[in-house]
């Protein structure tokens, strides 16, 4: 906000802003609306002064934020927003009309036209949002031109590209054409361009923008990150330049814990990418296991992100994968990770919020006990086995193949009672659910049963009755 008149409206108008900070809307409100009648006490002596204009401008501008509901991410009255939204352009236009070469109110102008724009593409008019965007793009333009020194110009008409292309249709429609898909391409690559030339310029000069450098270069690997799915894009360089962006974004705030869960998260989306030759699987291992230290990071930073606990728990159960079935050291070494990704899963469900969260995270915690109990069925430690197959089951007790699963480990064990007694109750699982699936389920315990068998012949005689009620199950 201008600071060339207008005193009093541009002091209250400081204190508005830190109430709406603090999320104090209606104070700030009342706030705004004095520094208002400050600014319109100085356009009735001078009607002719721009930044009393532009003073006005943000005041009306700040006076419909308040009534956003950030939390929610609705208007609490979307009309009274939408007033002081156009008394606010009208401000702009006043400001920019006396004095064209005043970029602040550019700004204000453009920032104007946006929220109008989603206002009314909310209403149902996406002509009129268009054409509103279109005027906030330019108005952008205008404020960036006029000071392209200022690099918080730059990021703004950056910032304002991708708000624009979110209503456009994306990369991620199916239905899209190749003139809509070509349009969007080139709105983010522009938002790109404008925020990556913001973002270094700060960064040079040492100026502080209003959400900081780190912020803008995590936007900036997000935008790249979005067309990594858009056709004739190369996901792989478009990943790594995004995974670029956020090694920039720790380096400007590098105790920011969301900044590292991203970049773990990027990279193991790297690791997904890669070719199936040689090369491509080193590194996919690679990607994982920089993906895993990111994430632990972040974790170090912020030890109750449920979100992290989730993602680290993902690349440890696909780092279980890389290891080698066929030798003791490879089982030893997936025991490892799957251990790792057991533990994260009870951590989360220990944090999870609701009891939609609590039942998701129980049966992730369930899926990794059962590939943990296979895995120690596999290195022969059938007590290992059993107990994790009997701690998934505590999880998710609808899954028949957790019941199998500590059954095939008993009987291999000797222990026949206790395998017939958990087959019976896996086999009466398996019969809640649907044909299909049953079978499914079933055949899988034939087939691992029957392996047993020919590993141990001697409880050929123990594993009968069981194979027997499988099969009549199906």
């Amino acid at each position: 906000m201008p600071g060339t008149c207008c005193g009093g409206g541009v002091v209250n108008s400081t204190l508005g802003q830190l109430l709406l900070d603090e999320g104090r809307q209606i104070e700030a409100r009342t706030v705004y609306s004095s520094a208002l009648k400050d600014f319109s006490q100085s356009l009735r002596l001078e009607p002719q002064n721009a930044d009393a204009h532009n003073g006005s401008g943000w005041a009306h501008f700040k006076i419909a934020e308040s009534y956003y509901d950030s939390v929610n991410k609705v208007y609490v009255d979307k009309a009274a927003a939408q007033a002081e939204y156009e008394k606010a352009r009208d401000s702009f236009l006043s400001a920019v009309r006396l004095d064209p070469q005043n970029a602040n109110a550019q700004n204000g102008l453009g920032w104007t036209w946006l929220k109008l724009g989603d206002i009314q593409w909310s209403q149902g008019d996406h002509d009129a949002a268009q054409s509103s965007y279109e005027q906030a793009l330019q108005a952008y333009a205008n404020a960036s031109r006029l000071a392209p020194s200022d690099p918080q110009y730059a990021v703004s008409v950056g910032n304002a590209r991708w708000l624009v292309s979110t209503n456009l249709v994306t990369c991620r429609n199916p239905a899209a054409t190749d003139a809509e898909l070509t349009r969007y391409v080139g709105m983010i690559e522009s938002a790109i361009a404008d925020l990556d030339r913001g973002t270094e310029l700060a960064r040079a000069k040492k100026f502080t923008l209003d959400k900081g450098v780190g912020y803008y270069y995590r936007e900036l690997g997000q935008l790249v990150f979005i067309l990594a799915s858009c056709k004739g894009q190369d996901p792989i360089a478009r990943l790594e330049q995004s995974i670029a962006y956020y090694d920039k974004a720790i380096v400007a705030e590098p105790t920011n814990a969301d900044y590292f869960q991203l970049r773990g998260r990027l990279t193991y989306a790297l690791s997904l990418r890669r070719p199936d030759d040689a090369a491509g699987k080193q590194g996919h291992v690679q990607d994982l296991q920089q993906a895993l230290s990111y994430l632990s990071f972040s974790l170090a930073l912020a030890p109750d992100n449920h979100d992290t606990l989730n993602w680290r728990a993902v690349v440890n159960l696909a780092l279980s994968d890389t290891q080698p079935k066929d030798t003791a050291d490879g089982l030893a070494q997936r025991t490892a990770f799957l251990s790792a990704a057991v533990a994260d899963r009870l951590r989360m469900l220990a944090l999870a919020q609701n009891d939609v969260a609590r039942n998701n995270d129980a049966m992730l915690l369930a899926a990794a006990y059962l590939r943990l109990g296979w895995n120690d069925y596999l290195r022969g430690k059938y007590q290992q086995a059993a107990d994790a197959a009997a701690n998934g089951i505590k999880y998710e007790p609808r899954n028949p193949a957790l019941y199998f699963n500590q059954g095939l480990a008993e009987l291999a064990m000797g222990d026949e009672e206790h395998a017939r007694l958990t087959y019976d109750a896996g086999i009466g699982v398996a019969k809640q659910l649907s044909d299909d699936v049953r079978k499914a389920k079933l055949d899988e315990g034939i087939g691992d049963l029957q392996n047993l068998v020919k590993q141990k012949p001697e409880l050929e005689t123990a594993a009968e009755p069981i194979l027997k009620a499988l099969q009549a199950a199906k």
